[in-house]
């Protein structure tokens, strides 16, 4: 299980989308909420890895933006030709994968269709002026990506 990856939280947690949520474990912080791993909380912006973990995002108590969220782990590889076609549009092509993922689900798109404009546009930079903020906090083993409509 997950939680050599994670630290606990001490007390309840409370937001409100969801009260007296049970503690759990943090695995990252981004635009003032959490990730966790969980496997109860449905509703909420979800990812799953290869192991069948789930993640999740929980906003900070009043916050009513619309967000997404992608978790990959960085002991997993991918696909050679995958990675040499994301290798040609960013140094870090798990962790890019992470950033297309959230821009396609926040954009109710296709990931493909977003990575082929991308790879015609040969740059990142069309995800920076799509009306999305994200942010990638730093994590030992897992790539993660929270995305929000701006």
């Amino acid at each position: 299980m997950a939680a050599s990856l994670v630290n606990p939280i001490p007390g309840i947690v409370t937001l409100d989308h969801i009260s007296d949520v049970a503690p759990k474990f943090i695995v990252a912080r981004a635009f003032g909420g959490i990730v966790v791993d969980d496997q109860e909380y449905k509703g909420l912006p979800a990812s799953y890895d290869h192991l069948n973990l789930r993640y999740v995002f929980i906003a900070a108590a009043g916050d009513k933006a619309v967000y997404a969220l992608d978790v990959e782990r960085k002991d997993v590889f991918l696909d050679s030709l995958f990675e040499a076609a994301l290798s040609t549009i960013a140094p870090t092509p798990t962790q890019s994968w992470t950033l297309i993922e959230v821009a396609a689900k926040l954009r109710d798109q296709p990931a493909h269709l977003v990575l082929q404009q991308l790879l015609v546009a040969k740059t990142m930079a069309p995800l920076v002026h799509c009306g999305i903020a994200m942010q990638q906090p730093d994590h030992p083993k897992l790539w993660i990506t929270v995305g929000r409509l701006t």
